[in-house]
Order: C-alpha cells, then structure tokens, then sequence
C-alpha cells in the first residue's frame, strides 16, 4: 500500500509538473502512466490517460492500446448495462482517436467498434458496415473473429436489401465469397474447436442468408460474368458448384463449364458427384455411373457414401433397371442401415418386379417381401415405425391368403424365394 502511495505521488508530481512543459516530457508521462496499469490501478491510470490524450499530441500506439486496457477493465467491472454501455462510449472514443493518429495501425479497430455497436445499440447498420468493410479492406488477413464475419455479411444483406449504397446482386454474391474464403483460410490454421465451430457456424449462415434471394437466372448471370476470373481458384469452383445445385440450376452452358473445371481442377468427392449429374443430364449413363461410383469410393462419411448410393440407384437406374437399382440400394443399406429411403425404395422396385414374377401366386407372394422391407424402414429410424406398420399391414392384405397358400402346396413350408435379381427369401406368415 505504502509503494502504491509513492508510485501515486511520484505520478502526480510528474504529471502535474509536464502539465506546462513540452511534448517530449508526455512520453515520460506514458510511461508512468503504463506501470499503473500493470500494477491494475485503473482508477488512477484513466484519469491521467483522459489528460494526457487531451495535452499530449505525440503519443505512441501503445498508449491508445493502454486507453482500450483501462477502460475495457472498467466496462468488465461495471455491473450493469448501462453502466456498461457508458463505458463502451469512451471505448469507441478511444479506438476513433486511435485510428485518427495512426490509421494504418492493425489493431481491428473497426472490427471491435462494429461489435460494441452492435451489443450496445449505439450505431447504424450503415455506421456497423462501414467500420467492418474499411477493416476488411485494410486488413483481410487478420479478420478471423467469428461474430464480426457473420456482422459483416448480416449488414451487408441490410444494405443490399435497403438499396442505400448501390449494391448489386453481384457484388454480395462477390462479397459472400469473400467472407466465405477467409473462413475457409482460418478453419486451416486454427487449432481451437470453439473457434472452429463458430466459424462453420458462420458459414452455413452465409449460404442460408442467400438462399431468398437466388435464382437460376441470377446465379448464371453472375457466373456467365466471372467465370473467367475466378475459373482457377478451386474454392470459387466448389463453393459456386454448390450454390448452383442447392437451387437445382441445371443445363446451362455456363454451369457445365463450372462442374467441369471443378472435377478437373479438384476430383473430389463432391465434384465428381456433381460431374456424375451432369454426364446423366447429357444421357452418358455409362460416365455417370463410373463419376457417382467415384464420389461414394473418395467419401469418408458412411452416411454421405450411402446417400450417394442412393442417388446412383434412383436417379442413374431407377425402375428403368431394377436389378442395378436394387443393388446399389443394398450397397446403401450395407454402409448405412439407418438409410430409410433405401428400404422404401427397394419395396417399391419388388412391388414392381414383374419380369421376376412368372406366376400369379408370385405376383401375390411379393407382397411379404414388400411388407418385410418397408418394416426394416421403421426399425432403422423410429421416427418411421408407426406409418411402416400401416403400409405393411396394407400391403400384407395383397397378400395371398391362408387358403391359397394351401392350394400352392406350401402349407407346411416356412419360406418362399424369388429368384431373378430379387433373390431373396422371406418367410410365410400365417394367419
């Protein structure tokens, strides 16, 4: 307590002495004013550092940091809102002096003040924006906060959408990207889950944040327009192929140009998936099966490999091949049983299964191995167990009775096969 005293008094008498003094005796100032903040006297280091802001004009970055420190620490111990807003004002006071004086320093004024506007209702969306787009401009590297990313694009759209400041449809898609990008930068070196799960977080909310407004006809115009740009930026390709399958944007010039240099470019999973949809769209069943068989090899997720799986069975071969399709149906199942459209659809293709039903006993029988299948349906998510009793016990009354089964000469046999690409046996249920 007693060195707290001398420090204090050594302070005061300095202070008050430069007081009428010259300049230079303010970065002595500074200095003592920095020992007070180390030793956490904050009541005495903001007093002396609203003094010296208001006498000294030759100060360094480190005293408007000490500035952000001293009040920052204040605003913490304040136990209300409002007392707490108080302060935020003098903090911003603080970050505006700084950048006035030093407006190429890197200290993300602009992303700090944004958010203090923001939490505190004490500016404009115009006033938000601008501050986060002159610290995005200045220093993209170093923008990586999570909530002033998601701010950014937030008061962005406001902007778009008010119509104030000129903005184009092309320039947010631009912008979106941009934001996009430097998630993707920072999810490559930052080491902290939180951080990294706020930052996905951010990303889905760019795409979602899109999603009212596009367009087939607007996200083509603005691919048509800069394709040539951004044609070897891989990241560009990926994030454009996805927005434009979201939307089911197909059979365009422009947007096979995209999925072909992106599969070229980056053979991944997802690219060759997208290639695969558009070799089909040109009937090249043959490519696409070959491309959907690629994607669900390179995909490390069971559930996507399956959904892959899925798509090859329904959207390649579908009832226009039932054998293939009930293959890759089982391939689904196989790597994920929880794949209830699978089980669906593969009692809709043995429903169908006419060129494996010779008889009219058969056309019957099938019925037990539909009813068996769509009842796998509700095992595999409960969600599902209710309606995949109704539609078995629907199915289960095409059945054949117990009076044709006896006619057939099975009335002691347990089991039936279908043979054909069915090749399955299921068991007889009596009634």
């Amino acid at each position: 307590m007693k060195k707290s005293i001398v420090i204090f008094t050594l302070f005061s008498t300095l202070f008050f002495a430069n007081a009428q003094s010259n300049e230079d005796s303010c970065l002595v100032d500074a200095e003592i004013l920095n020992q007070f903040i180390q030793k956490k006297d904050f009541e005495i280091a903001a007093k002396a550092w609203s003094e010296l802001n208001k006498r000294c004009s030759n100060l360094t970055e480190p005293f408007y940091k000490n500035g952000e420190i001293i009040f920052e620490y204040q605003k913490e111990k304040s136990n209300t809102f409002d007392a707490k807003k108080s302060i935020v004002v003098d903090i911003i006071t603080v970050l505006n002096d700084y950048d006035a004086k030093f407006p190429k320093n890197k200290n993300q004024n602009g992303i700090k003040k944004a958010i203090y506007l923001s939490d505190y209702k004490l500016g404009t969306n115009d006033e938000i924006f601008s501050n986060l787009d002159n610290d995005f401009k200045k220093n993209k590297a170093d923008f990586n906060n999570p909530q002033a990313l998601f701010l950014y694009f937030e008061t962005l759209m406001k902007q778009f959408i008010s119509g104030k400041k000129g903005i184009t449809l092309d320039d947010l898609y631009t912008k979106n990207f941009e934001i996009y990008e430097r998630i993707e930068q920072e999810l490559k070196i930052s080491g902290k889950t939180e951080t990294i799960e706020s930052l996905k977080t951010v990303q889905k909310s760019l795409k979602t944040g899109l999603e009212p407004i596009i367009t087939c006809e607007n996200l083509r115009s603005y691919c048509e327009k800069t394709f040539d740009i951004n044609q070897n930026n891989p990241l560009w390709l990926a994030y454009t192929a996805e927005l434009l399958y979201s939307k089911s944007c197909y059979n365009s010039n422009i947007v096979s140009k995209i999925i072909t240099k992106y599969y070229n470019t980056t053979p991944t999973s997802l690219a060759a998936y997208y290639y695969g949809y558009e070799m089909l769209l040109k009937n090249d069943v043959k490519k696409s099966d070959e491309l959907f068989n690629e994607a669900s090899d390179k995909q490390i997720d069971k559930t996507e490999k399956s959904k892959i799986y899925y798509t090859i069975a329904t959207v390649v071969y579908g009832f226009n091949n039932r054998a293939k399709a009930s293959d890759y149906l089982n391939k689904a199942i196989e790597t994920d049983s929880t794949n209830v459209k699978s089980y669906l659809y593969l009692a809709q293709l043995y429903e169908n299964a006419t060129e494996c039903l010779p008889t009219a006993f058969d056309k019957k029988a099938i019925y037990w191995l539909v009813a068996e299948t769509v009842l796998k349906a509700g095992k595999a998510n409960k969600i599902y167990e209710k309606s995949a009793k109704l539609q078995a016990e629907k199915h289960l009354k095409k059945a054949p009775t117990n009076q044709e089964i006896d006619t057939a000469g099975l009335k002691n046999v347990k089991n039936y096969s279908f043979k054909c690409w069915i090749n399955q046996t299921v068991g007889i249920p009596k009634n």
